[in-house]
C-alpha cells in the first residue's frame, strides 16, 4: 500500500499535511489525563484549509499554552523557512 493511501485511510481530517497527521496521531495516542507537548507549524492553527484537522485535533484537547516561535527559534534553519508553534494540551477526559 502507498504511503499515501495509508494518510489518507489512517488520517482523513490531517491528510492534506504530514505534520499535521502527526499531531493528529499524537493526540489520538494521549492517554486519559495525559499531556501533549509539541513544536509544529502554525499553519494548521491559521489557515482556511486546515479547519477540519484543527477542530478534531482541538476538541481532544484542552490547550493549556501556545507560544509563537517565530522564524528564528532553531539555530540550523536560517532565514523565513519555519514558523512554528510551541502547542501544549491536556487530554479532554482530564478536565471534568
Amino acid at each position: 500500500m502507498r504511503f499515501e493511501t495509508t494518510v489518507e485511510q489512517a488520517y482523513p481530517a490531517s491528510k492534506a499535511d504530514l505534520a499535521t497527521c502527526m499531531l493528529e496521531r499524537l493526540f489520538n495516542l494521549c492517554a486519559d489525563g495525559s499531556t501533549v507537548a509539541t513544536v509544529s507549524p502554525q499553519a494548521w492553527l491559521y489557515l482556511k484549509s486546515f479547519t477540519t484537522s484543527c477542530v478534531a485535533n482541538l476538541s481532544k484537547t484542552t490547550l493549556n499554552a501556545l507560544a509563537k516561535l517565530g522564524t528564528g527559534a532553531f539555530d540550523g534553519i536560517s532565514g523565513e523557512v519555519v514558523k512554528c508553534r510551541a502547542l501544549g494540551c491536556h487530554s479532554r477526559a482530564f478536565i471534568r
